[in-house]
């Protein structure tokens, strides 16, 4: 009697089941101002020699996929960077145009102008926007990585199979 293979992924084999199913591997990415996609690492890396040439043909497709979140992540990230970047330069101007208008002050000192700036609430809500999104970039790149080595392997791993099959 054959022996009925059953895959189980690494994720669900080596990690405690509220981390696979948490907000460490599912998540929801903000690829701009107006678009989210949600987003699950869980799968795609995964290599079933079983199904070897099924996700050897999958893996052109996963690739794009992942590629573009990749893509538009990093753009959202350049997006806010700017944002943060413009939101500073109009706070420096104001407590700067502040310090013209009293005559009492002569000169603002740059940590005097540091402290006006790192106070603003709608910057610090920019600047942890930009954290988070950093960190789901990086999920996303490691994701891409982890396609492009799924891919090589399979390839290496279907030339295995087919000496094993060739070889009975």
């Amino acid at each position: 009697m054959a022996k009925k293979h059953q895959h189980v992924n690494w994720l669900e084999q080596h990690m405690p089941a509220e981390l696979v199913d948490s907000k460490l591997f599912k998540f929801r990415a903000k690829l701009s101002p107006t678009e989210r996609v949600d987003v699950d690492l869980t799968g795609d890396a995964d290599l079933d020699y079983i199904r070897l040439e099924e996700q050897l043909e999958d893996c052109p497709q996963q690739l794009v996929f992942w590629g573009t979140i990749f893509s538009h992540l990093k753009a959202h990230c350049a997006y806010i960077e700017r944002k943060i970047k413009a939101r500073r330069a109009v706070l420096t101007e104001e407590a700067t145009k502040l310090v013209r208008e009293d005559k009492t002050v002569a000169k603002l000192t740059s940590e005097q102008i540091k402290t006006v700036v790192e106070k603003d609430e709608q910057l610090n809500r920019l600047e942890e926007a930009y954290i988070n999104l950093q960190r789901d970039t990086g999920k996303v790149f490691y994701m891409v990585q982890a396609v492009q080595m799924k891919a090589e392997n399979a390839r290496s791993l279907a030339g295995f199979k087919k000496l094993e099959i060739s070889g009975s």
